[in-house]
């Protein structure tokens, strides 16, 4: 059966790929962006293909524009993945004051989810986060640290760690919409490292460096450590995202997936105390600036 399936992020790397992936399989395809122009080339692409698709101006990183877009949706949606992330490198803020990456990778993800499940009858819910988020990976990624205040609004840059952190703040928010939300399957999905997919476009010319630093160090650490190698392909992953999004075999709640297989998260991602902190700490910031969760 077909699907109608927003996917945040869905003009390049993972999010265009699986769009795209998706619409092949007669699924209706809501791509999603901050730059129209890049969301109008992949629906004419889709389009061109014989699928379905429609486009949508979305910045994640602009409560204002989640808003808008809520407020104007008048397509029912069935499924929603959480794709669109980004990194910095330097202290970033909102137009509402809030850490960019934060801001980009939970808070308005987690608004724009909020606000769909008001007005739809949301199927599944895929929260796209990374292996990151977990000390134990051997990322080489600084690992995150639990601090609602630092990641909202820091003093200064916390270099990777930065990352780590929304990341965990992923899995953490879909743990506690699976408990709050138990007739939507929530999943939350580690792709893998995949140089090519536009996460680093951030970085300027740092990107051809960082990709072969993280690339060589997923690498040793999984011959040195014993770990699973965390790179994939856009080949490997894909379809294994879209079985995730659309396939009866995964409707299973609050489970994790690294690449192709299903994993446990890390230590601190299951503790209870600590999801409902952050679900709490959310509403909180978006009462401060101004955005209710209403229809």
């Amino acid at each position: 059966m077909s699907k109608t399936i927003l996917i945040t992020g869905s003009t390049s790397g993972i999010g265009k790929a699986l769009a795209i992936y998706l619409a092949k399989q007669n699924h209706h395809v809501l791509v999603c962006s901050r730059s129209i122009e890049k969301v109008n080339q992949v629906v004419q692409e889709i389009k061109s293909l014989n699928g379905s698709a429609e486009g949508f101006q979305l910045d994640l990183i602009d409560l204002e524009s989640v808003k808008r877009f809520c407020d104007s949706l008048s397509v029912k949606i069935d499924v929603v993945v959480l794709n669109a992330g980004i990194t910095t490198r330097e202290l970033e803020f909102s137009p509402q004051g809030i850490e960019a990456t934060f801001a980009t990778n939970h808070l308005g993800h987690f608004y724009l989810t909020e606000r769909l499940l008001l007005n739809n009858d949301l199927e599944r819910v895929i929260v796209v986060s990374s292996g990151t988020h977990d000390p134990k990976s051997g990322s080489g990624v600084d690992p995150p640290v639990f601090d609602l205040e630092r990641w909202a609004t820091p003093k200064e840059h916390y270099g990777s760690s930065v990352y780590s952190s929304t990341k965990l703040a992923n899995v953490l928010f879909g743990y506690n919409l699976a408990e709050r939300r138990p007739d939507v399957v929530v999943t939350s999905y580690d792709p893998g490292f995949i140089g090519d997919t536009g996460l680093l476009r951030d970085l300027g010319m740092l990107q051809p460096v960082l990709k072969v630093v993280i690339e060589t160090t997923l690498a040793v650490t999984s011959w040195w450590k014993g770990v699973r190698n965390q790179t994939s392909t856009l080949d490997r992953t894909i379809p294994f995202l879209a079985k995730l999004t659309v396939d009866p075999q995964y409707s299973k709640t609050a489970k994790y997936y690294s690449i192709d297989v299903e994993l446990k998260s890390s230590d601190i991602s299951y503790e209870k105390e600590k999801q409902r902190a952050l679900y709490d700490f959310s509403l909180k910031l978006l009462h401060e600036k101004g955005f209710e969760i209403t229809k």
